[in-house]
């Protein structure tokens, strides 16, 4: 069943778009017991910049001002689906504060919440991608990859 929202914008800006998707990751995270903090989600370079593998990053509240984990997912990642992936991964560092790198910790999470894999390059299992691509359907006129770029 898709995720219940009233209203959306006909037009979304990609950032929009992935705030609205870590809403709907919330209540995913909240049912496996992990509550995904405040975090600003942002299409930008990692920390590496260009050069990077690194398709998302997750930065640790302590390296903000605000105060909130920031979340880069890098420009080049045009499938919804593999943006809302990467995101889950980002997610488990935000729901972490980055403190546990890829370990035992992260893995307990990322695995709870339906990733598999190598941790470093953890993704969404056959469960966890069916509901992301669900929720891709459901949001499809606003997908990222139709998304105006707007200054705000």
């Amino acid at each position: 069943m898709p995720p219940t929202i009233a209203t959306r914008p006909a037009t979304l800006t990609r950032e929009a778009w992935l705030q609205t998707a870590v809403t709907e990751l919330r209540r995913h995270f909240s049912a496996q017991g992990h509550t995904v903090p405040p975090a600003q989600v942002s299409i930008g370079f990692t920390g590496s910049g260009m050069r990077s593998m690194s398709i998302g990053q997750c930065w640790p509240t302590l390296q903000a001002t605000d105060q909130l984990n920031h979340i880069f997912i890098i420009p080049g990642l045009g499938d919804p689906v593999e943006i809302l992936d990467t995101l889950v991964h980002e997610l488990v560092h935000a729901v972490l504060d980055c403190h546990h790198g890829h370990g035992k910790v992260f893995k307990a999470v990322a695995l709870s919440v339906g990733l598999e894999g190598p941790m470093r390059s953890a993704h969404a299992g056959k469960e966890l991608r069916a509901k992301l691509t669900d929720w891709r359907r459901w949001h499809d006129g606003a997908r990222p990859d139709m998304l105006e770029d707007q200054a705000e």
